[in-house]
């Protein structure tokens, strides 16, 4: 069967069977395309769409540019990332992460029904590999439905196509992704074992203290090559990277909500001084956490 090429962006290449456009169900689709870019083309949202599909189907995705997340409702999914095999099932979500080749394939008997949103931007890699969500293809909320609130709202938004709305469309989807590395993440640490769901809990409560991880270590009767050990196979970060992400994601809440100076947020999570929080903030993020403020707020023109 014939197999239709459409260039993207750079060397990206999109491949696909020419059954494939004509045997899906689109209930909606939102695309923004040749509009105004936000932030020197930081973030946006640039497809969105709910699909049913019942039957065969391929296509391949070369080098994507994009961050792109499907959830399931029904059915199943089959898709190959990177050389990887994974199956999709009803309730998972799969990312695409940016720079992959990615095949999906569907046999005569399959079917799904699924979200797509997807986000372009430099900063899309950027979050694709500070939030850690490279380390995972498949994964599961234990509550989806803010998730699935957020991309409906983007989607909204993205139909009514008002050239206005590109800021708040970009903070939107920076939200939409920390949000569900946040969710993620806490999943997560809920079935890590003791003495280290010890440790994570008193690290949560206080995210600002200086205690060095051979105090942790001590403390908790373990070495601290354990411990170090302990944290790269539950929650794939060390003590002290699993202590600054919590760090910044009270800073990402207090700029966006907050009316704290940066001396504030600084002395609040226990930094120096605010260029050192600054520097920190941006080492994390990508941006400044003045930009980060105005993004979260929609106040950037």
């Amino acid at each position: 069967m014939k197999i239709i090429k459409e260039n993207g962006p750079g060397n990206s290449v999109d491949h696909y069977r020419e059954d494939w456009f004509p045997g899906n169900d689109k209930i909606f689709t939102a695309l923004r395309e040749n509009t105004p870019v936000p932030y020197g083309q930081l973030l946006w949202p640039r497809y969105c769409s709910e699909v049913r599909r019942r039957g065969t189907g391929w296509f391949r995705f070369e080098n994507t540019p994009e961050l792109t997340f499907e959830y399931l409702f029904e059915g199943t999914l089959s898709y190959t990332q990177n050389g990887v095999s994974e199956r999709v099932n009803p309730g998972e979500i799969y990312i695409m992460h940016p720079g992959s080749d990615i095949v999906f394939h569907a046999g005569t008997k399959d079917f799904f029904h699924r979200y797509r949103i997807m986000f372009c931007g430099t900063l899309a890699h950027e979050l694709d590999l500070e939030l850690g969500l490279h380390r995972r293809n498949v994964c599961r909320l234990a509550n989806p439905e803010p998730f699935l609130a957020g991309i409906r709202a983007i989607a909204e938004r993205m139909q009514a196509g008002n050239p206005d709305d590109a800021a708040k469309l970009s903070a939107m989807a920076y939200s939409l992704i920390t949000g569900f590395a946040e969710e993620l993440n806490r999943g997560r640490e809920q079935d890590i074992p003791e003495p280290l769901g010890r440790i994570v809990r008193g690290i949560r409560a206080n995210p600002s203290g200086e205690k060095p991880i051979r105090r942790l270590a001590e403390e908790n009767g373990m070495e601290v090559h354990m411990l170090m050990r302990l944290f790269r196979k539950h929650l794939g970060v060390s003590p002290l990277e699993y202590r600054n992400r919590l760090r910044m994601e009270e800073a990402k809440r207090h700029l966006a909500r907050s009316g704290l100076s940066m001396k504030e947020i600084a002395e609040r999570l226990g930094y120096r001084n605010a260029l050192y929080f600054s520097t920190a903030f941006r080492k994390y993020t990508g941006v400044t956490p003045s930009l980060y403020r105005k993004r979260s707020r929609g106040t950037i023109e």
